[in-house]
């Protein structure tokens, strides 16, 4: 592949990029903030590095909010964590929410805060409720400071 070809795809990566950076808008509430869902928290980061997230118990059928302005990047099904919703915030943060029941968005939409994005369901451990993570520019990190940030104030 020459030079300008490789250019011209990183060009258009960062435009791509950017766009996603606009389009997701500058309303301040781009920072994953609170509670996913109405539930408990059963695992810290630490006990689920496998998953890269944390366990929160919930009843089945109860919504999930987003827990930040976004996109919905992906939604859909997998053998490993079920029903997922995948959300892109501006400043490099990503929140997945997986083992849902169902799901009421789709790709490329637009969501908020607290906006509804899906119902808890059933994780493949057998319990209800989901698992919930959060990455910084594409690396996972803890999600618990982002939910006490909520909590205490």
């Amino acid at each position: 592949m020459s030079i300008k070809i490789k250019l011209s795809c990183l060009a258009l990566s960062f435009a791509i990029l950017v766009s996603l950076e606009a389009y997701a808008g500058n309303s301040g509430n781009t920072s994953p903030q609170g509670m996913p869902t109405l539930g408990e928290v059963s695992s810290n980061f630490d006990d689920a590095k496998d998953i890269k997230g944390i366990l929160i118990d919930a009843k089945y059928g109860v919504p999930v909010i987003s827990s930040a302005d976004g996109i919905i990047r992906m939604s859909g099904e997998d053998d490993r964590y079920g029903t997922y919703v995948s959300v892109y915030h501006q400043n490099g943060y990503m929140t997945y929410y997986l083992f849902l029941q169902d799901v009421k968005v789709n790709n490329g939409d637009r969501v908020k805060r607290g906006e509804t994005i899906g119902y808890t369901g059933k994780r493949n451990d057998g319990k209800y409720g989901i698992v919930y993570k959060v990455s910084e520019n594409g690396t996972f990190i803890n999600p618990v400071p982002f939910i006490q940030n909520i909590e205490e104030n």
